[in-house]
């Protein structure tokens, strides 16, 4: 069953706030799984599951323990919703990069993710982000 445009900037806002509250349950139910990924800065599409989503979204956490995404912009048309997320966090951890932790609270970046539905359900993604380099 196909889901309203509203029905998907719900899911949106609920992922988002299961992120936040590392609430994997609920962050889970938002995705089909696996949800297909495409990371057009990397040229590179992956098809992701349930454990390797949570698997990324954990290694952000372990950088930035108290990472924090915000909504800053949320459009939807037919089974598509655009989000722009900011992210604000304390760096404690060492991330990919490399970078010692800083201690700071700092703006940790900005992500740009179109997002296609399927059956009410985020099944495939696009996303650019400019992240802090951590």
């Amino acid at each position: 069953m196909d889901s309203t445009e509203a029905e998907n900037k719900e899911t949106v806002r609920r992922a988002t706030e299961a992120f936040n509250r590392l609430d994997r349950q609920s962050f889970d139910a938002c995705f089909a799984n696996p949800c297909l990924y495409h990371f057009p800065a990397r040229s590179e599409d992956r098809s992701i599951s349930y454990k390797a989503h949570w698997e990324l979204v954990l290694g952000n956490f372990r950088v930035f323990p108290d990472l924090e995404a915000s909504i800053d912009s949320l459009i939807a048309e037919d089974n598509r919703v655009f989000v722009r997320w900011s992210y604000v966090g304390t760096h404690l951890g060492k991330g990919k990069e490399g970078v010692e932790p800083s201690g700071e609270r700092i703006d940790w970046g900005i992500c740009w993710v179109e997002f296609r539905f399927e059956d009410g359900l985020i099944a495939e993604a696009w996303e650019i982000c400019d992240l802090a380099p951590v």
